[in-house]
């Protein structure tokens, strides 16, 4: 099993497990003033461990939150050592970005990353209604094109490991307050435009 697919399957794990701590206004609030808490850094009462603490312990791996080489995070193997700011080495890299609009930086900061496991996760919050479905194909569409505009430029310039792997996550809104998990996984090796969209 790669670390792609054991990452999607602890994710959905860890965060049903950290949405299942909230109810009400409490998750309401979460939802509104907290959300890269909940995610990333120092979550509120009753979250212990941000989510992604959650899932790199249930990798056997550790959380590195402390923004590695400009980085939202990074799992770490418990051996690893600290070279001034920077752990060494990175097992997973780690981005996130509330606004789908922007995210081809956190796509471009992946592509120059070296390490087993890239993962990139977003949002979009789709209008309910008939086009919804539309609308979330778009934003899988639009992810997809932003990583093939990046890997073509940097492929130029840079080489990468063909077995370096690639997650990348779209949280969608499917109900009030409620999310949806779609994964992309290929291999860096690999056209990310034939890679499918995955539901968690």
């Amino acid at each position: 099993m790669t670390y792609g697919k054991i990452f999607c399957d602890k994710f959905i794990e860890a965060y049903q497990e950290c949405r299942a701590v909230f109810h009400g206004d409490s998750w309401t609030q979460v939802w509104k003033w907290h959300w890269n808490n909940f995610m990333l850094w120092h979550p509120v009462t009753p979250q212990v461990k941000p989510l992604l603490g959650v899932v790199a312990e249930k990798m056997n791996l550790l959380w590195w939150d402390r923004n590695p080489f400009y980085l939202d995070g990074a799992f770490i193997g418990s051996d690893y050592k600290v070279v001034g700011n920077y752990p060494l080495p990175l097992i997973a890299a780690v981005e996130h970005e509330n606004d789908l609009r922007t995210f081809i930086q956190e796509i471009t900061k992946l592509g120059q990353i070296r390490c087993p496991l890239k993962v990139g996760i977003t949002y979009t919050l789709p209008i309910p209604g008939p086009g919804q479905s539309q609308q979330i194909t778009s934003s899988k569409e639009r992810i997809q094109n932003m990583i093939v505009e990046v890997s073509t430029n940097l492929n130029k310039w840079i080489g990468e490991d063909p077995k370096a792997e690639y997650v990348y996550l779209l949280g969608v809104e499917s109900q009030l307050l409620e999310l949806d998990w779609y994964s992309l996984r290929f291999m860096a090796g690999d056209d990310p435009t034939v890679a499918a969209w995955t539901k968690l």
